[in-house]
């Protein structure tokens, strides 16, 4: 333990000394205490000495520096000899930046004091340097509780701050830029709801809403009801990937209540650290762009409602129109072939001459609409361009016979024999300019000319003109020709024709990717040309490349004819019948299907539109059902929906058109038969 000893002497009367009184006094706590406090204090100091902090403590109204660590003495860029002194006398600078009034508050009122980020001008060297500190003045109280002083902590952040300043700075900056941008600009939290954290001054124009008003929301509220979850499913994805998104349009409500549209596009945000900030954005005004579009899309679903019905009702008048026009047609042929006197000739031809012109004319609408309609398709099949060109033109020769015209036929023997495109259309051009050139040339001659333009090793390129010497065509009228519906001028009108036909071929041309052209003098004759692409074929597949013909090897044929209309049941009996094949008729095909199962046929001539079933649902039958597969040829009046791919897809082997062509349902009889052997 420790203890006080205390020697008291002890006198007598005389006051001499006559003995010591020695007395021990117990003081090992408070000798304890005081190494508790020196201990403590020992401690402090340590912790202060070897702190990377600044610290520093200032005692007395006067701050004398009692205690300061390196740190501090190196912020304060004085050696030690400033221990002792005044603060404020030592650091004069500092009083002269406002801080001793600081100091002073703290001392008086005993209120920390915290500074984040507070520049400091240090003198260190004779420099001046600007430097950025974190700052805690708190007070310094003795044992019994009184302020005694200020103890200062430090820690320069000068790093940190200076790139603060500069993101401050680029905020500024940016901010600035968005304000003065004649376009919405926002940013939107690092957040799934998409809730914004900043718009520019032009959109809270636009809104009529404060900052603080429009911020911390998502664009509920903002934007049309109905475009909300049109954004988020945009967002979203694109939030959880961190990529760019784009909003074609949205509608954002303006401050009188009234919707614009806007098309926004969002890019992510990121710190230079990498971390990801949200998104940066800018919405565009498109509503005039917008309401355009809109009203395009409507006129065009109003345009192609108004192409839906007009095909419907081409395709509902080709059947009705077709149907009585087959029977007249037909039978007109049957009578022909019967022993009629000179002037019941002249009047059964001048009917089939009139069912023809009508058959002519609907054959054009109908072309016309199915160009319109994008139906019209072209197929590649090889041919003989020679053979192909001649047998059309036979069925000019009475024409030009009867007008007394000569016909040149110029061909180019360079031309391959064998060509692949389409000899149908090919051929359908050609009868409309002939046709044209013989109507409307009354004496002299016409030329047909082919001629090779180029070639390579696939490709042979064609030019096909036909001249005549008829009326000609007016200047002013040649530029129009090719339009639907014109003529080239009342003394044309005359000779009969809808207009249709040059339309129609200027659109067959462009749609194989040739080309048309006219020239004509006024009394003298006109000059239609228009060149064909066509593919070449190998010369061992050309070889052996054989033209279908009608055989007449196929004989007593059995075939069952489904047909609901009775003029066309006894129209296509006789047709068969000077075949020579065997048939039958029934009325729908369902009766079809019945005697299909009991008896045996050949081939199946097959009507689409018929009663309680029909063509197509018939076949479909016949081929999942039965599992039969007899051929089936489609007879149809409807040329504008039905074509061969459709018939295909049903099980069709092929299909011919009403008014029937004879001679064009015999071949595919015999071809269709041929094909199935």
């Amino acid at each position: 333990g420790y203890f006080d000893f205390i020697y008291q002497p002890i006198f007598d009367y005389n006051k001499n000394v006559s003995g010591v009184i020695n007395v021990a006094i117990d003081v090992t706590d408070k000798v304890l205490a005081r190494k508790k406090i020196e201990e403590s204090e020992q401690r402090f100091h340590n912790l202060i000495y070897t702190s990377p902090s600044a610290i520093g403590i200032l005692l007395g109204e006067d701050l004398v520096i009692t205690t300061a660590n390196e740190p501090i003495i190196e912020i304060w860029g004085k050696g030690k000899e400033i221990m002792g002194k005044k603060y404020f006398e030592a650091l004069p600078e500092l009083a002269e930046q406002g801080y001793k009034e600081v100091f002073n508050q703290v001392y008086k009122t005993g209120i920390p004091f915290n500074a984040i980020e507070k520049p400091v001008s240090i003198l260190q060297n004779g420099v001046t340097t600007l430097k950025y500190y974190n700052f805690i003045l708190y007070p310094q109280k003795n044992i019994n509780g009184e302020i005694n002083g200020i103890g200062i902590i430090a820690t320069e952040v000068s790093s940190q701050a200076k790139q603060n300043l500069k993101l401050k700075e680029s905020e500024e900056r940016f901010r600035t830029l968005a304000d003065n941008m004649p376009l919405k600009v926002f940013i939107i939290e690092p957040t799934a709801e998409a809730n914004i954290s900043y718009f520019n001054k032009y959109w809270l124009d636009y809104t009529k809403q404060t900052l603080v008003e429009a911020i911390g929301r998502a664009w509920d509220g903002i934007v049309h009801a109905d475009d909300v979850q049109a954004i988020m499913d945009v967002y979203v994805p694109a939030f959880a990937a961190r990529q760019p998104y784009h909003l074609s349009g949205i509608r954002i409500k303006r401050h009188d209540g009234m919707y614009r549209w806007f098309a926004v596009q969002a890019n992510p945000r990121y710190l230079p650290n990498g971390e990801f900030m949200g998104y940066i954005g800018v919405g565009f005004d498109i509503h005039e762009q917008k309401l355009l579009e809109i009203e395009l899309t409507n006129a065009k679903v109003i345009a192609e409602n108004a192409v839906k019905s007009k095909q419907q009702f081409l395709s509902n008048m080709s059947h009705e129109i077709r149907t009585p026009l087959n029977s007249i047609i037909g039978f007109t042929n049957v009578l022909l072939k019967t022993e009629l006197v000179e002037k019941q000739k002249d009047f059964i031809q001048a009917i089939k001459t009139s069912g023809s012109s009508l058959n002519v004319l609907i054959n054009d609408i109908l072309d016309l609409a199915k160009v319109d309609a994008g139906k019209m398709t072209f197929v590649k099949q090889p041919f003989d361009l020679h053979k192909s060109i001649q047998s059309m033109l036979n069925t000019f020769d009475l024409k030009i016979s009867e007008k007394n015209i000569e016909l040149i036929k110029e061909y180019d023997s360079d031309i391959p024999l064998i060509l692949v495109g389409d000899s149908v259309r090919l051929n359908q051009i050609i009868l409309n300019l002939m046709s044209n050139a013989i109507k409307f040339t009354h004496k002299g001659k016409i030329i047909l000319s082919t001629q090779l333009i180029s070639e390579d090793e696939d490709n042979i390129s064609i030019e096909f003109a036909v001249t005549d010497s008829g009326i000609g065509i007016a200047d002013d009228k040649i530029h129009s020709i090719f339009n639907l519906f014109e003529q080239a001028g009342i003394s044309t009108s005359s000779y009969g024709g809808t207009g249709l036909g040059l339309a129609i071929v200027k659109q067959f041309i462009e749609a194989q990717g040739g080309s048309i052209a006219v020239s004509s003098t006024l009394g003298e004759g006109s000059r239609f040309s228009f060149k064909l692409p066509f593919e070449k074929v190998a010369i061992k597949t050309e070889q052996n490349i054989e033209l279908q013909k009608p055989s007449a090897e196929i004989k007593n044929l059995r075939v069952l004819v489904a047909e609901d209309v009775a003029l066309n049941q006894l129209l296509i009996k006789i047709i068969l019948d000077d075949f020579g094949f065997q048939n039958e008729v029934v009325d729908n095909g369902k009766i079809a299907i019945e005697k299909l199962q009991t008896n045996t046929y050949d081939i199946i001539l097959m009507d689409l539109q018929m009663p309680e079933m029909n063509g197509f649902e018939a076949t479909e039958y016949i081929r999942k059902t039965m599992k039969s597969n007899i051929p089936i040829i489609a007879l149809t009046a409807d040329v504008t929906t039905v074509d061969v791919a459709k018939c295909k897809a049903f099980g069709m082997d092929d299909y011919v058109s009403k008014p029937i062509d004879e001679n064009q349902l015999y071949s595919k009889i015999i071809e269709v038969i041929k094909r199935k052997q």
